[in-house]
């Protein structure tokens, strides 16, 4: 067994521990990173990259077989960034073993024991698996695989309208697939309602079925037929069946995270939603609203559908909501407003 012991072990090679690692090799620390399966974790190999790239395959006209030949070599260009030759040359020393702890100082990872003064557990989070009858007979995908079938879905039924379900309901709609999305509470239901409805209007315009408040109440078929039978007794059939339910052991980043869905239009959020602000400061709040048409620009590239709201308390905001094109783009701004804690005025000087 292998002794171990620097400033910093950081347990995950996705794209938080990869960040984590390298800022605290460049400044200085000893570093010793963790990871038993892929290099990039869950973003490069199995979610946003190959996500994104399968969106802007479609949204280019490429056929399935082009568009998955897209989405590898996107992978392929970005791996040598967080290859372990790259973080090696970087000075961190790299274990690709997953790691235990067996102390509240120390981490066992296959043949080394890892002693060190802070430790960092960016494991990431893996589908959740809901419990619904019949799923343990019935072929089914996840994010984690939906990526690798050889052929197009002739029709794809998605369980889940979250972020994951419909970026996967667009990309398969736009690769020719019929698509239905079975939705047991409110489609993207973390997300303010107003902005929302931008978004499920033009996903159905293009096509695709969502139902909201259709909790599945059970499984069954095989490989390529389907059913989803609905807690009112509908019954949706498709060929093939994705699973976007969630995500299981997600770690808590905090509300100055920003986060994005990139269907068209997209949709971006960071901070507190105007009911999670209304909750949390009633008749303090006030709600700023800037509508994409009344900008000049969005007129002139005819994308003048979109809106920004922003909640702010006491002259400082407190939540942003961003729904049109880029609105992955411009959340950023507002992000590093609410972190600095700056005032509205700030923003417009």
């Amino acid at each position: 067994m292998e002794r171990i012991s620097v400033d910093v072990c950081v347990i995950g090679a996705g794209a938080g521990g990869l960040s984590v690692a390298a800022g605290a090799v460049q400044m200085g620390a000893s570093v010793v990173l963790l990871e038993g399966h892929a290099m990039g974790g869950d973003c490069l190999n199995f979610g946003c990259i190959p996500s994104k790239a399968l969106l802007h395959a479609g949204r280019a006209g490429m056929g399935w077989r082009a568009a998955h030949d897209h989405v590898r070599a996107t992978i392929a260009a970005i791996e040598p960034h967080d290859s372990q030759t790259r973080f090696e040359a970087l000075g961190v020393r790299v274990i690709r073993a997953f790691g235990r702890f067996i102390s509240p100082r120390e981490v066992q990872a296959g043949d080394h024991l890892i002693r060190a003064r802070r430790f960092v557990v960016a494991t990431g989070s893996r589908p959740a698996v809901p419990p619904i009858p019949g799923l343990d007979t019935v072929p089914y995908e996840t994010n984690e695989t939906i990526f690798d079938l050889p052929d197009a879905p002739a029709h794809l039924l998605i369980i889940g309208a979250g972020p994951i379900g419909l970026e996967m309901a667009e990309a398969h709609r736009r690769l020719g697939c019929a698509v239905t999305v079975i939705e047991g509470a409110r489609a993207l239901g973390r997300e303010d309602p107003e902005l929302t409805a931008q978004v499920l209007d033009s996903l159905r315009a293009q096509g695709i079925r969502i139902e909201n408040h259709t909790p599945a109440r059970a499984v069954r078929g095989h490989a390529g037929a389907v059913e989803v039978e609905a807690a009112d007794g509908r019954v949706f059939t498709g060929s093939h069946l994705l699973l976007a339910a969630g995500r299981q052991a997600n770690l808590d980043g905090g509300h100055h995270l920003p986060r994005a869905t990139y269907t068209s239009p997209e949709l971006a959020q960071v901070g507190l939603t105007e009911a999670e602000a209304r909750t949390a400061h009633g008749a303090r709040l006030t709600v700023v609203r800037f509508d994409f048409a009344g900008n000049d620009r969005a007129i002139a590239t005819a994308q003048a559908r979109g809106l920004i709201k922003v909640m702010v308390v006491k002259g400082r905001p407190v939540g942003a909501s961003v729904v049109g094109p880029g609105a992955g783009e411009l959340i950023s701004l507002w992000a590093l407003v609410i972190a600095r804690r700056l005032k509205m005025s700030d923003v417009a000087a």
